[in-house]
């Protein structure tokens, strides 16, 4: 790939054009879709449409309504993208009820998903991503 690059997991995307990327909203009272991509089943079938339309990437998240996922428990929505992630062929991203580093970067190391959106800890945080990166390296070997 000539020109820069951008590594999700195990996909690289170019930068030297506009990419697309198709949202899959996953809460039942979405305002996108009514609520239609709650249903497992049908969130697989929108991102396989999308992807096939030519999106670089698929976002699995809750939207603007995300923060509705309090008492459902940590990373919510990653069954949701483990499933897509097998299903198509471009990065996926996982947000929802992931605030801490080490589960953040679980979700990656697993495979579950390409990358991790994180919402609601950076505005609660603008330092989150400095000290998730000096919390992570803490404890590595380098390689």
């Amino acid at each position: 790939m000539a020109g820069p690059t951008w590594r999700c997991g195990a996909h690289t995307l170019p930068l030297t054009r506009a990419l697309v990327m198709g949202i899959v909203n996953v809460t039942p009272d979405s305002f996108s879709d009514g609520g239609a991509n709650f249903d497992p089943r049908a969130a697989f079938v929108s991102a396989r449409a999308m992807s096939a339309a030519g999106a670089a990437l698929i976002d699995i998240s809750g939207g603007l309504q995300g923060s509705r996922g309090v008492g459902r428990g940590a990373a919510y929505f990653v069954p949701y993208a483990q499933a897509i992630k097998a299903a198509v062929s471009v990065p996926v991203m996982v947000t929802g009820g992931i605030s801490e580093p080490d589960l953040a970067d679980r979700t990656v190391r697993e495979g579950w998903a390409d990358l991790v959106g994180v919402g609601r800890a950076m505005l609660n945080d603008p330092d989150w991503a400095r000290k998730a990166i000096a919390h992570l390296s803490m404890g590595r070997r380098p390689s």
